[in-house]
């Protein structure tokens, strides 16, 4: 769905009876609103962002042997992890997530030593 609009799938997806969705930066990186309103957006039409993935493929390889390329990728997975995802749960409060990508990049820079 690369160079479609949000519109578009929450379009294709209510139109064919899906009731969920598993979201990826790949479908929301160049969109605005935010996760929170997203998952609004797509609730509407009765479509659910059940789940959100990291990032994959060869650029975010968070094993890779170059230490820049290893780097690089912990950086934009940290970036996802540090934004609350669409997935069902407790409503965490923002300090809640602040506290938890604390510990998340200790852990990534202790891993990265």
């Amino acid at each position: 769905m690369r160079g479609r609009s949000v519109e578009y799938l929450r379009t294709v997806l209510a139109k064919g009876g899906w009731d969920g969705l598993e979201g990826h930066n790949h479908i929301f990186a160049d969109e605005p609103r935010g996760p929170a309103a997203l998952k609004a957006f797509f609730a509407e039409s009765g479509v659910g962002v059940t789940t959100y993935h990291l990032p994959y493929g060869f650029e975010n390889d968070l094993a890779d042997f170059d230490e820049g390329g290893r780097k690089a990728a912990v950086d934009r997975v940290l970036a996802c992890v540090e934004t609350p995802p669409f997935a069902y749960g407790p409503d965490y409060s923002q300090e809640a997530w602040r506290l938890h990508s604390a510990n998340v990049r200790q852990l990534a820079a202790a891993a990265l030593a």
